[in-house]
């Protein structure tokens, strides 16, 4: 895939945390994965904890570093583990959502997925930012998701039932054979560094502000 191409298509991505959340990515200019989060907290079990689909929301908390890490309800194992490539169990592509920041490429899927929490009268803030600028100040590569990934599906047009899982679902620039419109999810491993403006907001329907960092 162009990198290019997509940027020009993708003028933006978004970002859902929870509001407990915020202040600190504001403050840091970071958004961290749930394993960096669970690390930071100095999580029991840790490395059980990241193989594990997370039912509810879940507050993790050292008594000097916490954060909310949303739920994984609608990862649904009997589903998953029908489809799995690469060897993967269900459990390793667990720990492997577990171990990236997700941001969503378009704005109807962020609206689709706003939508599951505001039916349970939850309002996560959503953080927008320039694609072109996120790409470039951060040095590792990101993946790009045709697919839901922590959400399955079961669909006629698969075998199985379900999109493949596995190795491949988070793929470079260079490996991705799909068109740029096709990205649903941009991913970063572990952490990623936000540009010095950024845009938050309550809902998809909402005005955005700016948070500018000097």
């Amino acid at each position: 895939m162009d990198i290019d191409k997509f940027i020009q298509l993708r003028t933006h991505l978004f970002h859902l945390t929870d509001a407990e959340n915020l202040p600190s990515i504001i403050e840091s200019r970071v958004i961290s994965s749930s394993a960096i989060l669970a690390a930071k907290a100095e999580v029991p079990n840790i490395e059980a904890f990241l193989r594990t689909r997370r039912v509810g929301h879940h507050e993790i908390s050292n008594g000097k570093f916490k954060a909310k890490l949303r739920d994984q309800d609608p990862l649904f194992r009997n589903i998953v583990i029908k489809n799995l490539e690469g060897g993967w169990t269900f459990e390793d592509f667990v720990f492997s959502l577990n171990s990236r920041v997700f941001f969503w490429a378009t704005e109807k899927d962020l609206k689709n997925h706003y939508k599951r929490y505001e039916n349970q009268n939850e309002f996560p803030k959503i953080i927008r930012v320039r694609t072109a600028e996120l790409f470039s100040i951060n040095s590792h590569e990101p993946g790009f998701c045709h697919l839901n990934s922590g959400a399955p599906r079961c669909s006629s047009y698969y075998a199985e039932g379900a999109p493949p899982r596995g190795p491949k679902t988070f793929q470079k620039a260079e490996d991705y054979s799909r068109p740029p419109s096709s990205v649903r999810e941009v991913t970063f491993l572990n952490s990623v560094k936000l540009p010095a403006d950024i845009w938050v907001s309550n809902h998809p329907d909402s005005p955005y502000r700016l948070s500018k960092f000097d």
